[in-house]
């Protein structure tokens, strides 16, 4: 009897093995099948790598580099490393030590924990002398900048995730990042790859190429920044284009900041003010007033001005001034000594309309698409007809208007190309694109362009004067204007300079701007003064990595004639 019961007890046994076996073969098979087939597959990543960003002439300005990221693999092995040991892994990497630890205690049952990411190969290396249980490093891209804060207002800056924050990373995000693929495959025992079943291809970035010049860049950036410091200016921006085409050779801003060292920066220096910033024009639009009054029977270069006695009552309890009593002036002397007074007297003689048709021509108030995030596109010219009496003769000074300085290297490049206009541009064409530009008003511009010789001649531009080229220009010299209180500062001044180089056949156009000198050597803040010396610099180095042959005795003045006093 007890040998029934064994045997029946074994046989349930094996019976009911028999019966599971079945079950699991015939009606979980398919079940255990996918589960199994899910064990063997495996979706590989392939990653792509962000796009260089280089400037006119394929030098890189940004380029992506490998690093290493130190991270935890065996969050218990790690907290066992010795006191010492995780004292200065956390000198070598600045973070305190209770951070670290804390930060994997928290996390005690991953097996992948980040500590630091993108570390320098300096510190990498003094870490793994320090021989610790539980740590790795993994691969991972970097975006690197060899030009650092020379470049950084156009280029801009990734995150830790090589996603673009600012500048050209940032507009040109997805062209320069592309879309990683996958490839999913089967793996055997030993988890290695024996069959490919499908992928999706990646999506392969583009680089973007620049019309940025790094010479010039360089040039620009540096003298600005040491003009900056000399005049002890709040900050300073530079523009510097190619007139023929209107591609931007140079764009840089002081202060500045090194992408490359995340604790340099901060949102002062990163503002890119040439693109960002919003000002009365001052003086430098009065050449667009002198185009306008061309336009006027009336009008001749050779007309007297009265500016006595060096001020001018213009209405609503304002009272103009120029720089002294300049008495009785000719036209062309009123821009060349950039009296006020007389620009005033010139606008009475001249229609608002006709005064609205240049300077809505030549771009002000228009929007600038260049591709690059954070052009300011809020200024708005009013229509003439909305213009009050004394508007219209503050307009003739370069008050009580905004500009940007984009729109005005933009508006002097038309006068650089005798009315022609073209759009500013920052991106390389691979292919020479035809250019369908319009010119307008071409006497007025050439007969603009001669005086502006002049005003750097023997006029308030002396300081701009180049030793073996030819160059004109305007200053400008501004109170800036408290946005909150509504009101101009009484101390505090925007110094300008838009110039062009050579005369006959322009090739540069060059904006400098400063940003309230305080150094007193300097007051009172003239443009010629503080900003014509910059222009000086960055045109002589610019004209000499052009190879552009030095021109004398280019222009000679002729003027119509007439005798009015006005």
């Amino acid at each position: 009897m007890r040998k029934f019961f064994i045997y029946t007890f074994f046989f349930v046994i094996v019976a009911a093995l028999v019966i599971q076996c079945v079950a699991l073969q015939y009606r979980d098979g398919e079940i255990y099948s996918k589960k199994s087939f899910k064990k063997q597959i495996r979706d590989i990543p392939i990653s792509v790598t962000r796009a260089t960003i280089y400037d006119r002439n394929f030098n890189p300005i940004a380029v992506t580099i490998p690093m290493d990221s130190l991270f935890i693999n065996r969050p218990r092995n790690f907290l066992k490393n010795e006191n010492s040991k995780l004292l200065e892994l956390s000198n070598i990497l600045k973070i305190n030590k209770n951070t670290i630890l804390s930060k994997v205690e928290n996390n005690i049952n991953k097996n992948f924990i980040y500590i630091e990411r993108k570390i320098s190969p300096t510190k990498v290396k003094k870490i793994l002398d320090l021989n610790l249980k539980g740590i790795a490093f993994h691969k991972e891209n970097h975006r690197f900048y060899p030009e650092a804060e020379v470049t950084s207002h156009i280029i801009g800056k990734t995150n830790i995730d090589d996603i673009g924050q600012s500048g050209m990373e940032e507009t040109f995000n997805k062209k320069l990042s592309g879309e990683n693929g996958v490839k999913k495959v089967m793996l055997n025992r030993k988890k290695e790859q024996v069959k490919e079943i499908e992928s999706t291809l990646p999506v392969y970035p583009d680089s973007v190429h620049l019309t940025i010049d790094n010479r010039i860049q360089y040039a620009a950036y540096k003298s600005l920044k040491e003009q900056v410091i000399r005049v002890n200016a709040d900050s300073g921006s530079i523009i510097v284009v190619d007139s023929t085409n209107g591609e931007i050779l140079a764009l840089a801003n002081s202060p500045s900041y090194n992408p490359n060292d995340k604790n340099g920066y901060t949102p002062e220096k990163a503002r890119n003010r040439a693109i960002k910033e919003k000002f009365d024009p001052g003086s430098t639009i009065k050449p667009f007033l002198f185009v306008a009054a061309q336009n006027t029977k009336n009008f001749f270069f050779e007309n007297k001005i009265d500016t006595s006695p060096g001020k001018l009552k213009i209405g609503g309890g304002y009272t103009i001034e120029d720089t002294k009593n300049h008495g009785i002036l000719s036209a062309d002397q009123v821009l060349i000594k950039s009296s006020n007074v007389g620009s005033v007297k010139i606008s009475e003689i001249i229609s608002q309309e006709d005064y609205y048709e240049i300077l809505s021509y030549v771009g002000f108030g228009e929007d600038i698409d260049i591709n690059l995030s954070g052009v300011n596109n809020s200024t708005n010219l009013k229509h003439f007809t909305e213009w009050k009496p004394i508007e219209f003769k503050t307009y003739s000074y370069g008050y009580g208007l905004n500009v940007t300085p984009l729109q005005l290297v933009k508006a002097y490049t038309v006068i650089a190309n005798n009315g022609k206009k073209l759009p500013l541009k920052i991106i390389k064409q691979e292919r020479s694109l035809q250019t369908i530009s319009e010119q307008k008003y071409e006497q007025n511009f050439i007969q603009v362009k001669k005086i502006l010789q002049k005003v750097v001649e023997k006029g308030t531009a002396k300081s701009a004067r180049l030793d073996n080229f030819t160059s004109g220009g305007k200053t400008g010299t501004t109170r800036i204007y408290n946005y909150e209180l509504k009101k101009y500062y009484s101390n505090r001044h925007r110094s300008i300079f838009v110039g062009m180089t050579p005369m006959k056949e322009t090739k540069l156009v060059i904006l400098v701007v400063i940003e309230n000198p305080k150094n007193k050597k300097y007051y009172p803040f003239y443009g010629g003064m503080v900003a014509g010396p910059v222009f000086k610099k960055v045109a002589t180095e610019s004209l000499r990595i052009l190879n552009i042959h030095p021109d004398k005795n280019l222009l000679s003045i002729t003027s119509k004639g007439g005798s009015n006093v006005f």
